[in-house]
Formats: C-alpha cells, sequence, structure tokens
C-alpha cells in the first residue's frame, strides 16, 4: 500500500449555488469566464471567495496586459514605410551637409568601415536627391560606384561599378563593397506611456534572445497602435501593435519585406508571446 492515497468523498456546485458558503479548500474551474464583463467577473469573485485557506485554480483567467493579443500570419509589404529606420544619432559625414537626409551619412561610416583593411580608400562622395556615387582609389586607379535609396532612407539597390578599368578584380571589389552594414547607430526611443513602456521591455528581451536589431519604433497615439521596425532575415520586417482606449493591447499586424519564411521572425514572435504572457 506504499503508493495508496487516501482520499474522501467530494462533489461539484455551481459557482452560483456556492454563493454565501465557504470552504477550507476549494477548487474553481474557469472555464468560459475569461473576459472583463461585469457577470464574469462577478461569478470569478463569488467563486474565488468561497476558500477560506486554499483554493486550485484551473482554465483560470488572465487579464494581464497580453491577455488579448493575437498575432496576424505574416504578411508581405512592397515598399519600405518612412520611419522605418532611426538616424538621428547618425552624425554628418564629411561629404555631406547637414540639410541631407542622414542615410547618405549612415551608409557613409559603414562604408569606412567596410574599407578598412582592405586597399580600398573613400577619395570622394557626389550625392545627388537619391543618388550616392563613391569614388574609390586602389592600386592608384580610381573606381566610381553608385547606390540608390528610397525616401524612407532605405538602399534598395546594391552598389554598381560604373567605371571599367582593365586589371581590377571587380567581382571581388563588388563584394566588398556590398558587405553587409555593421555600424548601427542607437535611436532615442523613450515611451510615452507606462504601458507600451512595458511593452519596449518584452520587445527589447525577445530582440536580445533571437538577434535580432530594431532599427525604429514610431508611436501613433492619435490612431492606437505603435509600429517596431526590425532586421530579420529579410531587410525589414514590422510588427504594429494596436491598443485599445484602455490601454490594453488587441491585434499585432506583422509583415516583412521579403520572403514569408523569415525564421528570424518566426522566433522573434515566439519570444515575444512567452515575455508578454510571463509578465502578466
Amino acid at each position: 500500500f506504499f503508493n495508496a492515497l487516501r482520499v474522501k468523498y467530494g462533489y461539484a456546485i455551481t459557482g452560483h449555488k456556492s454563493q454565501g458558503g465557504e470552504w477550507k479548500t476549494v477548487f474553481v474551474d474557469y472555464y468560459g469566464r475569461v473576459s472583463l464583463a461585469k457577470e464574469p467577473l462577478r461569478w470569478s469573485y463569488t467563486a474565488t471567495t468561497r476558500a477560506s485557506e486554499c483554493i486550485y485554480a484551473t482554465n483560470y483567467p488572465n487579464f494581464g496586459k497580453y491577455y488579448l493579443l493575437k498575432f496576424s500570419d505574416i504578411g508581405k509589404f512592397l515598399k519600405v514605410p518612412d520611419g522605418a529606420f532611426s538616424f538621428e544619432n547618425v552624425p554628418v559625414s564629411p561629404f555631406h551637409k547637414i540639410t541631407d537626409h542622414k542615410c547618405k551619412s549612415w551608409l557613409y561610416w559603414n562604408m569606412l568601415d567596410k574599407c578598412e583593411n582592405t586597399p580600398l580608400k573613400i577619395i570622394n562622395v557626389l550625392s545627388d536627391k537619391w543618388l550616392e556615387k563613391y569614388s574609390f582609389e586602389i592600386d592608384g586607379k580610381t573606381v566610381i560606384a553608385e547606390i540608390f535609396h528610397t525616401a524612407a532612407g532605405y538602399f534598395s539597390t546594391d552598389f554598381i561599378i560604373t567605371s571599367i578599368i582593365e586589371g581590377l578584380n571587380y567581382e571581388e571589389i563588388t563584394s566588398s563593397l556590398n558587405k553587409k552594414n555593421e555600424v548601427i547607430f542607437t535611436n532615442n526611443y523613450k515611451p510615452s506611456e507606462d504601458f507600451l513602456a512595458d511593452l519596449y521591455t518584452v520587445i527589447q528581451a525577445a530582440s536580445n534572445d533571437t538577434e535580432v536589431r530594431i532599427t525604429n519604433v514610431v508611436e501613433k497615439l492619435e490612431n492606437y497602435f505603435v509600429s517596431y521596425y526590425f532586421e530579420t532575415d529579410n531587410p525589414l520586417s514590422y510588427i504594429q501593435f494596436f491598443f485599445k482606449k484602455t490601454k490594453e493591447f488587441s491585434t499585432a499586424m506583422v509583415k516583412t519585406f521579403g520572403a514569408t519564411d523569415d525564421i528570424k521572425l518566426k522566433n522573434l514572435l515566439i519570444k515575444i508571446e512567452d515575455y508578454a504572457n510571463s509578465s502578466s
């Protein structure tokens, strides 16, 4: 009889019938009561307060900040929106004016980093509205390359070499110019309200775990949403978190600029849910 259990007869009644009663130990099944409407709240209060010493809860309601949060399927967008990247902390380069789009200076500091420990040296940069034309010196020769960006500051093309000089390995040069940009300037995003600060903490933790970089955060309080932009397996992805007047998050629209089978983005969503649930 080592594994035997000593049990006593038990019974179940409805939450309404339990009103006015009290027991030392109570088991409550909250199934179907996940709502902030008055009736479910009254029922939950009545059932919960029947226990004087111990209560066991199953299917209990979660009324945290994120209990309504639902992520959409990953969709696609075709145009990078304004505000997807933050350039506010980028210093102006030696070849640009303070009135130029800051993405131009951002590119320069990245190109300077890429040219380090290579034969390439930046000798000039000509800047047009959407065009950057770089002149590089290599082995005493000048190589000119062009790249275009959008109004959002997204470089929509790779560098294209426009000068052909014999004896140079253009494949190697192009590969060096189009390496991943590694120079990062942090943004100054400060959540305007406490519930948005809580979300920011969740997103930061999830981003760190999945090695996903936040490129910018844009609040649209008048439209009841906040947009988070990320660099994932695709050049850009975003999640728009919608919230109610009660400051409860409801739906989250997920989109990416490229293939929807974005593993980093999918892992990020899983981590956000994990942290959101644990914070609730």
